[in-house]
């Protein structure tokens, strides 16, 4: 199941990638940790 999460903001330096990488990172560990394998997790 895929799912797409937007962060923006029109405003720069917000801290919009700071966040994304983040996020990211967070939700490939809460995939390993509940489906045993490292899910796929893209950045665009």
């Amino acid at each position: 199941m895929a799912v797409t999460i937007t962060i923006a903001n029109e405003k720069g330096g917000v801290g919009k990638t700071t966040t994304s990488v983040n996020l990211a990172a967070g939700l490939a560990i809460k995939l390993a940790e509940n489906e045993g394998s490292s899910g796929r997790i893209l950045l665009v």
